[in-house]
């Protein structure tokens, strides 16, 4: 019963841990007003990915809180950076016309 206990506390902070790992590169793109440097391809996907996971794998369709709100930083950050990305570029390369 302590295992499974200790063991839920460790998925919820590495759960929210992993999510939040998309806000310094968002940070990054805003700060230098450049994205450059980021793959647009692997952010639309991880993008897809933990929205699909929020929704329906570990989210609302099990409706349990603690990987849904493990999971909405991680749609957030992952959105947030794609859009910034697309953003950035959009707007560079306006500039260089």
């Amino acid at each position: 019963m302590i295992l499974d206990q200790l063991i839920s506390a460790l998925v919820i902070i590495v759960g929210i841990a992993i999510s939040f790992a998309y806000f310094p590169q968002a940070y990054r793109i805003w700060k230098t007003k450049s994205s450059t440097d980021v793959s647009i391809l692997s952010y639309a996907i991880l993008a897809a990915g933990t929205t699909t996971y929020l929704l329906y794998l570990y989210g609302f369709y099990r409706n349990d809180i603690v990987l849904i709100v493990g999971f909405l930083f991680g749609v957030i950050g992952s959105w947030l950076v794609l859009a910034l990305t697309l953003y950035f570029r959009r707007r560079n390369s306006s500039e260089e016309d």
